[in-house]
């Protein structure tokens, strides 16, 4: 059998770049940037930024920032053949980025230490930009991955569809026009927690509809995370479809299932500002399930396979 796992490289990205020095006259312009202030101000840039937005949900440590950092590493550093991909900070981003954390800078420090990113941190909202340009005449996309503190959705298990239990940097979006602001929903939880995290995912899904109602139609993808230390001998449809019956009847049947796992994975002590604590070492990555998330992402955004119909019909 034809092995899918690979070894992570030692750096992200090309070991022989190095950032180039900023001219003092672009930071002085960059340390006066004044953040946006109001909601209005908010929901104008959300509207006006041309992208496609990507937000996981689900509860803490479910593996929300690792998805993130296992996607962006398998077009960066796996498969260059089918593209290329980079990571895109927009100027006006610095004037959003008051209480959020630029994703990519934490992917990257830890990618390269082999271990996995720390989880959000409570009162931030971490976004990253990529840019996928296929080696094909396929259409190019922009994506924004928004991977939020998972204590924010834990109100939703005690089924309070409010504003106020939804912090205002993160509702902030479901004000926006959905017309105007293209959102896909990538809801997360792991095989271990996905009884209890049921009625939490069904109720934001609620939630997300009683904001507008055209979200009846988004575009959903549920992934049962650490797949491979499940032993319980179900496939993932019908674990899914038993252990979590409210979030399984309403995802319909447009809405996709799949399992993820980062690969071999060991526990290691690591220090991570400041704190110890036992973090997941990836000794060997598996690209698949980045793959096939990507892929839905793209025939999602696009209309367009990124593969030809024979290769998806063998595999």
């Amino acid at each position: 059998m034809e092995n899918t796992t690979s070894p992570l490289p030692d750096t992200i990205g090309s070991p022989d770049s190095a950032p180039a020095e900023k001219p003092a006259a672009e930071d002085a312009q960059q340390k006066k940037v004044v953040p946006l202030q109001t909601e209005s101000e908010l929901i104008n840039f959300i509207e006006g930024k041309n992208t496609d937005w990507i937000l996981l949900v689900g509860p803490k440590s479910c593996g929300k920032t690792s998805i993130i950092s296992s996607i962006i590493h398998y077009l960066s550093e796996m498969n260059k053949s089918l593209g290329e991909m980079k990571v895109v900070r927009h100027a006006e981003d610095k004037r959003y980025e008051r209480t959020n954390v630029a994703l990519d800078e934490v992917i990257k420090d830890k990618m390269e230490k082999r271990i996995f990113p720390g989880r959000t941190m409570l009162g931030s909202l971490n976004h990253v930009n990529i840019q996928f340009n296929p080696n094909s005449s396929k259409p190019s996309v922009s994506f924004t991955f928004l991977d939020v503190a998972g204590e924010y959705f834990k109100e939703f298990k005690e089924g309070k569809i409010s504003s106020q239990d939804f912090k205002d940097h993160v509702d902030v979006y479901f004000k926006t026009d959905p017309e105007k602001v293209r959102m896909s929903f990538v809801l997360v939880t792991s095989f271990e927690e996905a009884a209890e995290t049921d009625i939490l995912l069904a109720n934001f899904l609620d939630y997300i509809v009683w904001k507008d109602e055209r979200y009846k139609n988004a575009k959903i993808l549920l992934l049962i995370s650490k797949w491979d230390e499940y032993q319980g001998g179900k496939s993932v449809q019908d674990f899914t479809r038993d252990t979590m019956k409210s979030t399984w009847k309403k995802i319909g049947r447009d809405g996709k299932l799949a399992s993820f796992s980062l690969g071999k994975i060991d526990k290691i002590v690591a220090e991570d500002e400041g704190v110890t604590e036992n973090r997941g070492f990836i000794v060997r990555y598996d690209e698949k399930p980045a793959k096939k998330v990507f892929r839905w992402l793209y025939h999602k955004t696009t209309g367009k396979h990124l593969q030809p119909w024979w290769q998806r019909l063998f595999g």
